[in-house]
């Protein structure tokens, strides 16, 4: 593989692929990883010498290239802001549907039209989301049945 390119944007690419393979195959066991995803970032990662970025590589024994600790720790800030950001936003989505399925029941949900179950939820949804951004996750426990 070639790839022309200033080593700005190698190393822009280098983190692009690198957090790819990071969100399609870190959920899962190795063995069930994407080989074809996992084979890509290798390939990307092994040209690092041509573009001045083999200080941020290493080469594993069994020939996989990886960044290192140190230039990872850096680009999974990205990670960390992606994963609070869906935090945020998916908490009062579920709390909202939680509570529609508590008050009416799955089959009374089927019942409802879609304008209805709609304004329910964004009722719910405006509620949790005030909540949320008033006082975080203070108010949120486990409520013994």
């Amino acid at each position: 593989m070639k790839i022309e390119c200033t080593e700005k944007e190698y190393e822009i690419l280098a983190q692009l692929v690198y957090l790819g393979e990071y969100m399609i195959n870190g959920i899962l066991m190795p063995e069930d990883w994407d080989k074809d995803i996992t084979k890509v970032k290798n390939d990307i990662l092994s040209l690092a010498k041509d573009h001045d970025f083999i200080q941020n590589v290493t080469k594993d024994k069994d020939d996989s290239y990886n960044l290192t600790a140190d230039y990872e720790s850096e680009i999974m800030d990205y990670v960390s802001d992606y994963d609070d950001e869906c935090f945020w936003q998916e908490l009062p989505i579920r709390l909202a549907q939680r509570d529609l399925v508590a008050e009416f029941g799955e089959s009374q949900l089927e019942k409802m039209s879609p304008n209805e179950i709609h304004d329910r939820e964004t009722l719910l949804l405006t509620k949790y989301q005030e909540e949320l951004e008033e006082n975080g996750i203070m108010n949120i426990g486990i409520i013994a049945k």
